[in-house]
């Protein structure tokens, strides 16, 4: 009986996060389909459509709060407090 070799997919996947690792020891943010593939492959088999819809939506709502950090598109606590109160 022969060993049963990985599957392509997996190799291609494990791959991808070895890459994702590298880019994140450099600091360099890996690709969205990058990031995609990995969270989704990292998911249980059974995972749900709207599971999967879900983990993209808050890829990419933390990509775009890291953008908006990186640009100095921030509030300080203080105009934080302040709106609260407004409300």
């Amino acid at each position: 009986m022969q060993d049963t070799k990985v599957p392509f997919n997996e190799d291609f996947v494990s791959l991808k996060r070895l890459s994702a690792i590298k880019h994140k020891e450099e600091g360099k943010m890996e690709s969205l389909k990058q990031e995609a593939i990995v969270a989704i492959s990292r998911m249980s088999d059974s995972a749900e459509i709207d599971d999967i819809m879900y983990r993209l939506y808050v890829i990419d709502k933390v990509r775009k709060g890291q953008t908006a950090v990186k640009a100095g598109d921030t509030v300080s606590i203080e105009e934080l407090r302040e709106e609260i109160e407004r409300w």
